[in-house]
């Protein structure tokens, strides 16, 4: 998994929503406690968008992202159901987006998270 921590400089690549084009240090951490634990693997992230709110040059942008995981021992749908890991970015009205930072509201960062399967 590529790890390209924080940007402070506007990017031009789509915005990230799922997949692994764009992964900060802070929600590597948060979820740092499930990766290669229990069998578990982090294979790509969902973002869900939960807030927008616009601004002068375009709209700060929340999204609550989990990982979608692979796993020996839970099998291969498996999911986090108690994150409130969320992170802000910034998206210009040229298309271009500033990642501004990350929330763990209970402090739970590197912590096992419950895991569900279906």
């Amino acid at each position: 998994m590529q790890n390209y921590g924080q940007h402070s400089t506007p990017r031009t690549t789509p915005f990230p929503i799922n997949g692994n084009a764009f992964i900060p240090n802070a929600r590597l951490n948060y979820y740092s406690a499930v990766n290669n634990a229990n069998g578990c693997v982090i294979t790509t992230w969902q973002g869900i968008i939960s807030n927008v709110q616009p601004n002068g040059n375009g709209n700060l942008v929340t999204l609550a992202y989990v990982p979608l995981l692979d796993s020996g021992t839970y099998g291969q749908c498996c999911f986090i159901v108690d994150s409130d890991y969320t992170e802000q970015y910034q998206v210009n009205n040229d298309g271009s987006f500033q990642y501004t930072g990350s929330f763990d509201p209970e402090g739970r960062a590197g912590q096992m998270p419950e895991i569900a399967t279906l």
